[in-house]
């Protein structure tokens, strides 16, 4: 298993992606099998595929937009909010396919068809995949693990992110062979020929307020504790949402007071699932990334970015024997939340990274929603969350 990262900051797309296909072939000595494909929504993602494709006839693609820059293994990338890499992985022992649909109302339905055909352009169908790459448009990624899950069992691992935009034209896109689309969901099924190891995280912890949702529909808190949920939130967090009008988008004041439930807990600390805020309605109620349901204990979360910054390279390291195995190459999402509140120290973040990942290739898209597996076994969909995913050798013991 090899794999390479290449990047571009031209503003222009044509230019940056000839650019990187230049670079690519001067690191890559055979046709990578796969290639994940970030870049920032200043960029054409139809002109991407197809000078990719041009080149790389029969690599599998996935990908979708990045909040702002990315990270790769050559630092944090961003030039005026423009930014495309990619991460090419030649691996012939191992086995990967990839596949897209656009969005419907039938999304169970639409998830088996996109997984069974990820399946079989990966030539490994019926087998179980070490890893599923999902990356979808905010909406329905409770509904895509829970299918996922329905159709391999929760043994799996589900990581990746939902494409993000530059907070400005609000457009996302997903990328694989198969075409562009700027709603809808986009998988890969990973059959390596090393292991895998993840890792899914938050950086918060809790404020101590805690409420009963007494009343929810989909992803709209309406009440909590039979109060408007706006108003006991605003209270919670000293009054931040008094000034609010409804409509108005809330990411940025609310990033540092994210709400949670209890996913579970591990030798008897608990850990959580973070729900970021997005707009307050006329009627008072909370609209977030994530689904929220009737009778779940909500809990006010807190962090601060000395907090997060600290907490992001503490957890940088690698849950294996080190003796025992060697790191090939990883995988990073991260909120586009946190990298907002953190901007300033997102250099030193990749720095850690890069240090922790002790000079292997990574690439890591900022993201609008996270999905990753906890430590105690769950596939779960969060905001404000990390995920690491690492493919690791094992060493033959002397």
């Amino acid at each position: 298993m090899n794999v390479v990262t290449a990047y571009s900051l031209q503003h222009e797309t044509q230019a940056a992606i000839l650019e990187l296909i230049a670079v690519l072939q001067d690191r890559l000595a055979a046709e990578p099998e796969l290639m994940l494909v970030y870049f920032t929504d200043t960029h054409s993602g139809e002109v991407i595929l197809r000078q990719l494709q041009h080149v790389y006839p029969a690599t599998q693609f996935l990908g979708c937009t990045s909040c702002q820059g990315i990270m790769t293994d050559e630092g944090y990338l961003s030039s005026e909010g423009h930014a495309l890499a990619v991460w090419a992985l030649c691996d012939g022992a191992g086995a990967y396919g990839t596949a897209m649909a656009g969005a419907n109302q039938q999304i169970a339905h639409t998830t088996r068809q996109v997984l069974r055909r990820a399946m079989q352009n990966s030539g490994r169908y019926g087998e179980l995949p070490a890893l599923i790459w999902l990356h979808s448009c905010p909406g329905d990624e409770e509904a895509i693990i829970a299918t996922i899950e329905s159709e391999l069992g929760r043994s799996v691992p589900i990581v990746g992110g939902s494409a993000a935009h530059n907070l400005q034209g609000q457009h996302t896109q997903l990328l694989t062979q198969e075409g562009i689309q700027t709603q809808g969901m986009a998988l890969g099924v990973f059959f390596p020929s090393c292991e895998v190891v993840t890792h899914f995280y938050s950086t918060y912890m809790p404020a101590g307020p805690r409420g009963l949702v007494t009343r929810a529909e989909g992803r709209e808190l309406i009440e909590i504790d039979h109060q408007p949920a706006a108003e006991v939130y605003s209270a919670w967090t000293g009054g931040i949402l008094s000034s609010v009008t409804p409509g108005e988008f809330i990411l940025r004041q609310t990033t540092l007071f994210p709400l949670a439930r209890q996913a579970g807990h591990l030798g008897g600390v608990p850990y959580y699932k973070l729900s970021h805020l997005q707009t307050v309605t006329e009627h008072r109620s909370l609209r977030l990334f994530t689904d929220i349901h009737e009778g779940e204990t909500i809990i006010l979360m807190h962090g601060n970015r000395s907090g997060l910054l600290d907490k992001v390279v503490r957890s940088t390291e690698w849950p294996a024997e080190p003796e025992l195995m060697e790191q090939v190459a990883a995988l990073n999402i991260f909120c586009a939340g946190c990298m907002l509140t953190v901007h300033p120290d997102m250099e030193q973040i990749v720095d850690c990274l890069q240090a922790a990942r002790e000079g292997v290739p990574f690439i890591g898209p900022y993201t609008f929603g996270e999905q990753g597996r906890f430590s105690g076994g769950e596939n779960a969909h969060g905001n404000l969350m990390i995920a690491h995913v690492l493919f690791l050798k094992r060493l033959e013991e002397a």
